[in-house]
């Protein structure tokens, strides 16, 4: 990048490239650290809480890592990651305030369980339907060999006629499929 600075021609990236950078440095040294604490401290503290007979201590690591599922490690994180330059710093200060100063229980009763609470019968009819949406589908393609053959000849089909809910989970019975039955399940 050639840019005039006070009358001579040096050669200065621009800001934005500067904080990108410096981001993706910090990055490299913070998610470690949040990594040390998702990864080690959070399960034996978890462990721990398990051991004891009081409830509290079990809410609150439950309620952690509820909110870390979502929060941390959901699509919105990906989205997140994208668009703040210095992601990696608030990702990290929001897991030490949730670890340390109880702050997935304010995520939690702020944000998730009043979204939860407002979807919860349509969550559970969708779960208890999979199944049977995921059975339908497989003796209507003509069993494990018509569905496997199916998903790889007409996959854009397959989602058009199930939906996007059962395609996701017919391309993971799929794939436990192909993975038990090894080289036997392909196509003659």
């Amino acid at each position: 990048y050639q840019r005039r600075v006070h009358g001579s021609s040096r050669s200065h990236p621009p800001r934005w490239w500067v904080l990108c950078s410096r981001s993706c440095q910090l990055s490299m040294i913070l998610e470690p650290v949040g990594l040390a604490l998702t990864l080690l401290y959070a399960p034996f503290m978890s462990y721990k809480a398990l051991q004891t007979e009081e409830v509290d201590d079990d809410k609150k690591w439950l309620t952690f890592w509820v909110v870390l599922s979502i929060v941390i490690w959901g699509p919105a994180s990906l989205i997140l990651e994208s668009a703040v330059p210095l992601y990696p710093v608030v990702k990290l200060v929001v897991i030490a305030w949730m670890l340390f100063f109880n702050g997935s229980l304010v995520i939690y009763n702020l944000a998730i369980a009043p979204l939860f609470r407002r979807y919860e019968k349509d969550i559970d009819q969708l779960i208890a339907a999979l199944p049977a949406a995921t059975k339908r589908a497989i003796g209507e393609l003509g069993g494990m060999d018509g569905l496997y053959a199916e998903m790889l000849a007409n996959p854009q089909q397959v989602l058009r006629k199930y939906g996007d809910t059962v395609y996701r989970h017919l391309s993971k019975v799929v794939l436990h499929y192909v993975s038990t039955k090894g080289s036997e399940a392909t196509l003659a």
